[in-house]
């Protein structure tokens, strides 16, 4: 009976069979150098080559002495049509990488009785070991679901193993731990329904559009915020980081994600959310600010002297509602005053008593209803949540808000006009812009866009100290990209380092610009 070993390389994944189960004793195998990795320090070992058993080396025991390997090839170079050959002159041939140390051996090509093992592009030719009286070939392992690529005359996938160990297996951002750090986290299709009913921010849409995947690289920096958040609420952090990744500021409820464009502070922002919902948070989430300050029916309410915009009003309980409805439930509304009622979108003013009551005992719900079932009810209704989001003390209350200097500046109301209506005026910004006076944890996101134009460092409203800078990608965390979005096919092959080098200086780690860009390697 035919035995058979599975050798898996970064560019294909490849079954060696042999008639014989024994092979032949002058099979040659040099020294291996591995290279690992483990806790996030890297060291180096020696393995001597492995003892030939007496009788010869079967298929069966070189796959014990491959176990938990996987082939693949090292500095990049196209296949050759023999295996072990490289199209470098340089180096060594092939390297063996193993899971779960992320460990790198390199080692030379195989040989039988002096020749090498040929994977020519017929896949079933016949190779000749044992003085001719045995035979073997490589076939390509047989998945009808799989669609393999073609490459110098060769038929090869992509190890199923390699791209796995891009990604976390957790299937909750809050199950995440240290050991996922620089991994991919892929949203399912209930989670973004659950966790994001007010939609996500045009970048990380943007993102899935293109990759095709809806997966986030888990990044140290966004672990350091939730870490310092988390810190607030349990006095000790949400994950348990190396020393070198601890960070020793002093905890805040409040922070300002700053940084350079294309950096992922959007991102960074709706992974906080998922994370924050996932763990039972009640979480307020804006994932634009500047749609609050354009784009929809306006009307300067007579009462307050603000600007009602009833129609963003809603959308934004809407949202709420989507992604807390059963928590909202469960907590009790602590100012049972009426909602002053203002004006509707399109509609004439409501007439007789311009104020709707709740019901006794009301719940968040119940408000978040009453501002959904009246369009005039529904500016008033989410000034008033921003009240009851502060008097909150059964679960932690984190408000989220993305391109929150949009808030600083005047809004496109009035423009057609010729007077402009700056943000403050709006009702619910004013309601919602300050991040002073209240205990509820907030965590904002700037926007660099030329459409917001430079603000003064100190803005009013906001404390002192709160900005937490947020960077572009390292050059570990862009080879980690560049890795993803070759395994969703962006890229025609696998970066080399060069490449990758070259690629990370002329983005400046700038996360946009590197999933463009990577489409011309």
């Amino acid at each position: 009976m035919a035995a058979s070993t599975i050798l898996r390389s970064s560019r294909g994944a490849f079954r060696l069979r042999t008639l014989n189960p024994k092979i032949s004793p002058s099979l040659q195998t040099p020294n291996l150098d591995v290279e690992c990795e483990g806790d996030h320090l890297p060291r180096t070992t020696m393995c001597p080559p492995p003892t030939l058993p007496e009788g010869g080396m079967s298929a069966g025991w070189l796959g014990s002495q491959l176990s938990g390997f996987k082939l693949s090839q090292k500095h990049g170079g196209s296949v050759e049509k023999q295996l072990g050959a490289r199209s470098s002159s340089a180096g060594c041939g092939w390297s063996l990488a193993g899971h779960p140390a992320a460990c790198e051996a390199v080692c030379g090509p195989f040989f039988v009785d002096g020749r090498r093992i040929s994977a020519m592009a017929s896949m079933e030719e016949r190779v000749v070991v044992g003085g001719g009286e045995e035979e073997g070939h490589l076939e390509r392992e047989d998945s009808s679901d799989k669609h393999p690529e073609t490459e110098d005359g060769i038929q090869i996938e992509k190890s199923d193993q390699e791209i796995n160990s891009l990604f976390t297996p957790v299937q909750s951002f809050s199950q995440v731990t240290a050991n996922d750090m620089l991994k991919y986290f892929t949203f399912s299709e209930d989670d973004l329904l659950k966790h994001f009913g007010e939609g996500l921010p045009r970048g990380l849409r943007k993102e899935f559009e293109v990759s095709n995947q809806k997966s986030v690289l888990i990044r140290t920096r966004t672990m350091q915020l939730c870490n310092l958040l988390h810190f607030c609420i349990a006095l000790k952090p949400a994950f348990d980081l190396p020393p070198q990744y601890a960070i020793s500021t002093r905890p805040r409820r409040k922070y300002i994600l700053d940084g350079p464009v294309g950096s992922g502070k959007s991102v960074a922002l709706a992974t906080l959310v998922h994370w924050a919902r996932a763990k039972g948070w009640l979480v307020f989430y804006i994932p634009s600010a500047k749609d609050w300050t354009q784009g929809s029916f306006y009307y300067r309410n007579e009462e307050t002297g603000l600007v009602d915009t009833p129609v963003t009003a809603q959308t934004a309980l809407e949202g709420f509602l989507k992604s807390h409805s059963e928590l909202l439930d469960t907590l009790p509304c602590r100012i049972l005053d009426p909602i002053p009622l203002g004006e509707g979108a399109g509609v004439p003013r409501a007439r007789g008593l311009q104020q709707i009551s709740l019901p006794e005992r009301a719940t968040l719900k119940h408000l978040v209803e009453k501002g959904l079932s009246m369009s005039h009810a529904g500016v008033g209704a989410v000034v008033r949540l921003r009240q009851e989001l502060s008097l909150v003390k059964e679960v932690p209350v984190l408000i989220a808000i993305d391109d929150y200097n949009s808030w600083f500046i005047f809004s496109q109301y009035g423009v057609r006009a010729g007077k402009p209506i700056h943000a403050e005026k709006l009702a619910m910004v004013n309601a919602f812009r300050s991040m002073e006076g209240s205990a509820e944890m907030m965590v904002t996101a700037f926007c660099h866009s030329n459409a917001v134009g430079k603000l003064p460092v100190q803005l009013p409203s906001v404390p002192k100290g709160v900005r937490f800078e947020y960077p572009r990608y390292s050059p570990v965390e862009a080879s980690t990209a560049l890795q993803y979005y070759h395994s969703c096919k962006l890229t025609s092959k696998e970066p080399t380092e060069d490449e990758l080098i070259r690629l990370y200086y002329l983005t400046n780690g700038n996360g946009n610009e590197l999933r463009t860009l990577c489409r011309f390697l």
